[in-house]
């Protein structure tokens, strides 16, 4: 996973209105916290973590979480939900947000550095 970002962490987080789904991997790309947790809990969560990257792919809530991590020092990217459809996110008859975060986290991919920081 070389050369996709000088962050220790990259954590992808498949938000929901109520409770999202996040997944974080190392540099290596070794999954080290999958956890479910209340969306409105996130910026505890982000604010207790050492900067690194976010990822979240656009959604109703994925402006305003992505404002709340970059307010406590991370990295975002907000990805397009068409492009991540190529992942296999969210696809049709297997929606399992656990699959999701993981999918979304799926290591260096050309749909992370086309979507922008949010600015």
């Amino acid at each position: 996973m070389a050369g996709w970002r000088s962050w220790d962490s990259l954590a992808c987080i498949d938000l929901g209105s109520k409770e999202s789904q996040v997944c974080v991997r190392t540099s290596t790309g070794d999954i080290v916290e999958e956890r479910r947790c209340g969306t409105n809990e996130l910026e505890g969560w982000l604010s207790s973590r050492a900067p690194g990257r976010v990822i979240v792919e656009t959604c109703t809530e994925a402006f305003r979480v992505a404002d709340m991590a970059r307010r406590h020092g991370h990295e975002v990217r907000v990805v397009a939900a068409t492009p991540v459809r190529a992942l296999g996110v969210g696809r049709r008859g297997l929606k399992n947000d656990v699959r999701d975060a993981r999918l979304l986290c799926s290591g260096p991919t050309p749909i992370y550095h086309k979507a922008g920081p949010v600015e």
